[in-house]
């Protein structure tokens, strides 16, 4: 049978996955800037969205493309990993 970790354990497990989290490229100032630039611009021409990008000093979307594919399973996993250990914690505390 599996040992359980304490409360305390996953805790610190937890911590652990948010402050990778924050560190993550995609928290970085200029790429979640360019994020958010982005999603604003739905239905707007890329060409005029790459121009308000590079009038900020911020990728364009090719590179933002780039990094988005190199680093979106990073993200997703750290997210993923959070979630659980975050049931982990709540059945912990039922117990």
């Amino acid at each position: 049978m599996p040992r359980r970790d304490s409360h305390q354990a996953l805790r610190q497990k937890l911590e652990a996955v948010e402050t990778r989290i924050s560190h993550h490229l995609f928290q970085l100032p200029g790429i979640a800037e360019s994020l958010r630039i982005v999603a604003q611009s739905t239905g707007k021409d890329a060409d005029a969205v790459d121009a308000v990008l590079a009038s900020r000093g911020l990728p364009g979307l090719e590179e933002l493309g780039r990094k988005q594919l190199r680093h979106m399973f990073s993200w997703w996993k750290l997210h993923r990993d959070r979630r659980v250990l975050q049931k982990r914690m709540a059945k912990a505390r039922r117990d």
